[in-house]
């Protein structure tokens, strides 16, 4: 074997156990961190969170939602909006819009509907059209208790204009109006519709999963009672 070949041979077992260590500490950081979420450990997420080779090795944006993570879970509020608006400034569409779907929602649905607003006027500055609408449906429908929007909804939904994380919260929006006006077993099939096209890490997962459970129990309550009705006339 010539000088030429062993170099090469040395330069890919080179390449190769570098990469092999690389992924063995992020998957070694990673396990420390989810492991600290499992026992409760927030504060050490934090302090993780803060050092450089964390942040290098996860990326700084991974790094950043196991921040925002630990301080929800703390019920640090005002820390939370405080790191959550530098963020949105620090960075670029793509993650912005994720920090966007994660937390405008989840202020949303856990009624702080001022700072919700607030959120809404970035996503309005996103300039993206399909975006900034199923955002203001979702304003509109869990913050000002509209009712009349579904068949929109259900328009953008055939017209395939949505998908993923933003099909399910359309989904689960039209199942909200659905289940205000009373149309319980349509308000589940968007429901269930909502498990079947998101991940179950997902906010709107969670609280379709829930409803299709109460209303399971709902609609059985009423299909008893009609039939007790029934009995009686006879």
């Amino acid at each position: 074997m010539d000088s030429n070949m062993i170099a090469i041979y040395l330069i890919a077992i080179i390449c190769i156990g570098g990469g092999m260590f690389y992924f063995l500490r992020k998957y070694l950081k990673l396990s420390k961190l989810n492991k600290a979420i499992m026992e409760k450990k927030y504060d050490q997420i934090l302090e993780m969170t803060e050092e450089p080779s964390v942040r290098k090795i996860l990326s700084e944006f991974t790094a950043d939602l196991y921040r925002l993570n630990a301080l929800r879970s703390m019920n640090e509020m005002d820390r939370l909006k405080t790191e959550l608006n530098q963020m949105l400034e620090y960075y670029g569409s793509k993650e912005e819009k994720r920090l966007l779907e994660l937390y405008y929602h989840y202020f949303l649905n856990h009624k702080d509907h001022a700072y919700a607003k607030q959120l809404l006027e970035v996503i309005r500055e996103t300039e993206d059209e399909p975006f900034i609408q199923y955002n203001e449906w979702a304003y509109d429908i869990l913050a000002e208790g509209r009712t009349d929007l579904a068949s929109e909804m259900e328009d953008a939904v055939n017209d395939k204009v949505y998908s993923g994380f933003a099909l399910g919260t359309v989904l689960y929006l039209i199942g909200v109006e659905l289940d205000r006006q009373g149309e319980y077993e349509d308000a589940r099939a968007f429901y269930q519709t909502v498990t079947e096209c998101i991940t179950k890490r997902e906010l709107y997962y969670v609280l379709a999963e829930r409803r299709v459970n109460e209303l399971d129990d709902l609609i059985a309550e009423n299909e008893e009672s009609d039939e007790l009705a029934t009995e009686d006339e006879d």
